[in-house]
């Protein structure tokens, strides 16, 4: 997880764009990594409604979202 979160990190650096990694576990969770410039009145929202989606469309029971 480490390392893709560094290389969208890069990646957001390098060209401004937002950038997501997520993960799916077996256990009914995940986590999605938000990689952005934007302010975080921008930026949490627009995760929070990711990790619903997500959570959703995984059946999952909790999802987790970090905006780096």
């Amino acid at each position: 997880m480490s390392r893709a979160v560094d290389r969208l990190a890069a990646r957001t650096r390098a060209d401004g764009k937002v950038h997501n990694a997520t993960f799916a576990f077996k256990e009914g969770s995940g986590i999605t990594f938000h990689c952005t410039d934007e302010p975080v009145s921008v930026a949490g929202p627009r995760l929070e409604s990711y990790c619903a989606l997500r959570k959703y469309k995984e059946k999952a029971t909790e999802w987790f979202g970090l905006c780096t």
